[in-house]
């Protein structure tokens, strides 16, 4: 699509016109000049460079029809609105919401005479309106002190420090906003895209209660621009890393409209290595289907969903969750199996396994494979397909060590009852014994397998947990799609629905909210700087034993369900849950040898060398 095609008005939206010629002229007049337009409502370099608009009233009424059963606790509330612009999708909103006060932070003027005037002057108007900017590179946090504290704009009085409500939703305020409107910045080293760094900043306000998060915590629904999507909802857990971490321990992201399919490219083989294989991807997608029943969503008539998911097939399929095991008796029997599994295996390696005629040796293979106990493992094998590799043995190692995380479940179920230590441990270490040996013999070099199978495991553990480990499978609903012609000039852009977590990260008597999510963005940076890297190695690198006294503290460690492995060598950094993390840096401020905060920052940027390496193993993944 051109340049000019872009920014040409639309017939079917008349509010193109307007905006066509606030921002690019009336006909005949100079493109260039009124492009600039009036920049003396802002400080130097706080004008916007480049402005997106929601146009589409189909796009807004199905939008606000689908989240409807979501958006009935919030009627009658306060509206703060960032960037309202064009104020299609705002007043949409307003109009469904009926909010007591609906608080317009439009800080450019060409958007006040058409645009926001007629709604502050409608009888018994809801509306106000502030020029104060709501989101930007720079500087904004003080904008919501006066906006918080006035009564004429969105007052909002702040909680006691005490008060449990503090990390409660608060339906009485809802916070909507356009962050595809982007602002000129001097570029640096790590620097994020503006929505990103407006979505991180958030999060560290509900955190710490603060913002517009200080009577409670509030829903946030935001327009972003389509190219973030990458980075907010990665594909698998390969490519998950500090700032997805980050937001997972503190809010729930749920992509509400699209422009882009992710898997749109999935026909490649590169990019097939990036996705779900079918059968789980219907098991996601059913998951997510079920949520919208219990809402009561429902995509509305006309308007597709973004995502063409596969449906669950009947294809036979285990979770490792899953254990039938009861009792010690019956854990020792199934650890016993495994053993003789594992032998089989060995055997299969040492002779048969290239031996007899081509028609023989997959004769074999296809009996191996009919023997699996999670016959999903041949599916995610053949995501490595054209690899090199063979992936029916990759398939049937997958299921090994899938059979080895079942065990630990059932181990860990069994601990929670609390009865006979001595069992326990016996059993443990059986299965301790079980896993270091599968690993042995899969990584040998006539084997060579062992990465390959532990990928696959990895991926069944991240999606089928609960919650999964990354938004796009923990997804509360399907997104609906949208089409570059809804926005203006025609654009790829998706509305997000941020709902912050409960989650109190303060340690009493040892650390703030405020410490504890300065530390957690620390944490999280310094640990997945390289995310193949495994738990124990990657806190060694932070502090000397910082692997050998902490993970020990955190009980969930231990937890497959959790994200944790009994065998603490077995949790690379990517794989770390939301939990996981939590329990990790209090555990880490209760420490008494944790190194400062500065020097842990230090330590994070002395590791960014190793930033090569990790791409390179996500290159050959």
């Amino acid at each position: 699509m051109s340049r000019i095609s872009r920014f040409t008005a639309d017939t079917k939206y008349p509010v193109t016109q307007t905006l066509f010629e606030l921002f690019h002229g009336a006909p005949g007049s100079s493109n260039k000049s009124a492009s600039k337009g009036p920049r003396k409502t802002f400080k130097e370099g706080f004008a916007p460079d480049l402005r997106n608009d929601i146009v589409s009233d189909s796009l807004c009424d199905d939008t606000i029809k689908y989240l409807a059963p979501t958006l009935e606790k919030h009627k009658g509330c306060t509206i703060i609105d960032i960037h309202p612009g064009a104020s299609v999708w705002s007043s949409k909103l307003h109009d469904f919401l009926q909010p007591k006060r609906h608080l317009l932070m439009e800080p450019e003027e060409r958007y006040f005479t058409p645009f926001i005037k007629p709604l502050l002057d409608k009888p018994g108007s809801t509306y106000r309106h502030t020029n104060l900017i709501g989101a930007h590179p720079r500087e904004y946090w003080p904008n919501y002190e006066k906006v918080l504290g006035e009564a004429e704009l969105a007052p909002s009085p702040a909680l006691s420090a005490d008060d449990p409500a503090l990390r409660e939703l608060n339906p009485t305020l809802l916070v909507i906003g356009n962050l595809s409107r982007q602002y000129k910045v001097m570029a640096r080293a790590r620097s994020v895209h503006f929505g990103a760094l407006i979505l991180q900043q958030f999060l560290h306000a509900a955190l710490t209660n603060q913002l517009f998060h200080r009577s409670g915590l509030v829903r946030m629904m935001l327009w972003l621009p389509e190219a973030e999507k990458y980075t907010l909802f990665p594909t698998s857990e390969v490519y998950r890393h500090s700032l997805n971490a980050r937001l997972g321990v503190g809010s729930s992201l749920t992509e509400v409209v699209g422009t882009v399919d992710l898997y749109d490219t999935a026909d490649s083989f590169y990019f097939r290595r990036r996705r779900r294989p079918p059968v789980l991807e219907a098991i996601i997608a059913d998951r997510a289907q079920r949520r919208m029943d219990d809402l009561g969503m429902q995509p509305p008539p006309g308007r597709a969903l973004l995502h063409d998911r596969p449906k669950p097939d009947g294809s036979a399929f285990l979770s490792p969750f899953e254990t039938t095991v009861s009792t010690w008796q019956d854990l020792e029997a199934e650890v016993t199996t495994t053993e003789a599994r594992l032998a089989e295996l060995v055997q299969l390696d040492r002779g048969d396994r290239r031996r007899g005629t081509p028609s023989q040796r997959q004769q074999r293979e296809q009996a191996m494979l009919r023997s699996m106990k999670h016959p999903q493992c041949e599916a995610s094998g053949e995501t490595f397909k054209g690899s090199g590799n063979n992936v029916t043995w990759i398939a049937v190692w997958a299921d090994l060590g899938m059979r080895v995380l079942n065990l630990e479940v059932a181990l860990r179920q069994l601990e929670e009852k609390g009865e006979d230590a001595a069992t326990y441990e016996r059993v443990r270490d059986r299965i301790l014994k079980l896993d270091h040996d599968s690993d042995t013999i899969a990584t040998s070099e006539s084997m060579n397998m062992a990465e390959f199978a532990q990928r696959v495991v990895e991926q069944q553990q991240a999606c089928l947990m609960d919650p999964p480990i990354i938004a796009l499978d923990a997804r509360a609903y399907e997104p609906l799609k949208a089409t570059p012609s809804d926005f203006w000039p025609n654009s790829e852009l998706m509305l997000l629905d941020m709902v912050p977590k409960g989650r109190d990260l303060a340690v009493e008597g040892l650390a703030s909210k405020r410490e504890m999510s300065k530390l957690c963005e620390t944490f999280c940076r310094s640990l997945l700087e390289s995310p193949t890297r495994t738990l124990p190695e990657a806190l060694e690198r932070l502090a000397p034993n910082a692997g050998r006294d902490v993970i020990p503290m955190v009980d969930i460690a231990r937890d497959p369900r959790k994200g944790g492995r009994l065998n603490p060598h077995r949790i690379r950094v990517r794989m770390i849950s939301d939990e996981l993390i939590e329990g990790l840096i209090k555990a880490w401020v209760e420490w008494p040898f944790k190194p400062s905060l500065t020097d842990l920052v230090l330590a994070s940027e002395s590791s960014e060398g190793v930033n090569e390496e990790a791409r390179e193993a996500e290159v050959e993944e």
